[in-house]
């Protein structure tokens, strides 16, 4: 597991975020935790993918990275060109890597992922096969053409009780540091 660790107070400057990466380093060790420095970044960044997202303070978004929309992509042309006759379990894919942008962009992704959705639950069987309906057809298209209209998510304001909130998450990359806003 890989901790995240953000300051409470507001980094308004270079010079502040590497003094808050420091204050953030000397909890870690007086923790008594062992620091995998080549798993960490201390300079401050206003640029960072953590847990499958592209975090940018510079524009205060959480995106999509373009690897994840690429794949997308690819299973939504495939239901296109196979949507006379196509195994639940791909449509129940695609559905599943579209929701999973929830993060970034926001409930938009169960709005235009619903007359899809109708369809797998329909089945008996993630190997049956089914042919697309119009409405999950446009929305599998809506994905396709127009993925970089949808507006993103703003980062959460955090409200710690302490000056330091950490994060824990499963992912093979730590984010300990606090995004240089």
């Amino acid at each position: 597991k890989s901790p995240v660790h953000f300051l409470k107070e507001e980094i308004n400057s270079e010079e502040a975020a590497v003094e808050g990466a420091k204050v953030i380093q000397a909890e870690i060790e007086a923790a008594g935790f062992k620091i995998s420095h080549e798993k960490c970044i201390w300079i401050p960044t206003k640029h960072l993918t953590w847990l499958g997202f592209d975090l940018n303070s510079e524009l205060n978004i959480i995106d999509v990275p373009e690897r994840k929309f690429e794949k997308l992509k690819k299973s939504g042309w495939f239901l296109m060109e196979n949507a006379n006759s196509v195994r639940v379990r791909k449509v129940a894919s695609f559905v599943g890597q579209t929701t999973s942008f929830f993060h970034a962009l926001g409930n938009t992704v169960y709005f235009l992922t619903k007359f899809l959705t109708m369809q797998i639950n329909e089945c008996e069987s993630w190997n049956d096969r089914i042919e697309l309906s119009t409405d999950a057809l446009e929305e599998i298209h809506f994905w396709l053409q127009c993925f970089y209209n949808v507006k993103r998510m703003p980062f959460e304001k955090i409200a710690p009780i302490s000056n330091i909130v950490s994060y824990i998450d499963a992912s093979s990359n730590a984010a300990v540091n606090s995004l240089w806003m």
